[in-house]
């Protein structure tokens, strides 16, 4: 017969924690620090700037949604060409830097001079001294060019100039 013996061991381990507990300590600091950060910008985001910023991000998107309107309107219902359009409206963003015009002001007033019968260099023309005689304070952009396609339209493009219509 053979006799097993069982023994029992009882181990006891140890660790030095020191490292680990000080690492915790620091990961609890910023943790801490990362929720006083956010919860002062919450705070910020629901203030007086906040309400500044959507806003300005509003009246951004519905001067884009006028211009893109507008220039469509030129395509849809003069029959302008989709590739001239897109062209124009390059034109007119141009513009709009280069006079202080609003793009929706002038693609407006761009739909006006199409609408009138002028076309290409004439129809740009005329949407460029309609700007700027609106940028020095003459009047509404659209308005201007308005007087300035009437004129051309009477005098004949061959007779008169946009510049001089406007002038």
């Amino acid at each position: 017969m053979s006799a097993t013996t069982v023994a029992r061991i009882n181990t006891l381990v140890t660790a030095n924690t020191k490292q680990f507990t000080a690492a915790m300590v620091k990961a609890e600091l910023k943790a801490k620090n990362f929720g006083k950060a956010a919860m002062m910008t919450a705070k910020m985001a629901s203030g007086p700037l906040a309400l500044g910023m959507i806003a300005a991000g509003g009246a951004a998107i519905k001067a884009a949604t006028d211009f893109d309107d507008s220039m469509t309107k030129i395509e849809s219902l003069v029959g302008i060409a989709g590739a001239e359009v897109d062209a124009m409206k390059d034109s007119v963003i141009g513009l709009a830097g280069q006079t202080a015009q609003a793009p929706a002001k002038l693609a407006d007033a761009m739909f006006f001079i199409q609408s009138a019968g002028l076309r290409g260099a004439t129809a740009m023309e005329t949407l460029e001294a309609s700007a700027k005689a609106a940028a020095v304070g003459l009047g509404d952009v659209t308005e201007i060019a308005d007087l300035a396609t009437s004129a051309l339209n009477a005098y004949g493009e061959e007779n008169l100039s946009a510049v001089q219509a406007t002038d």
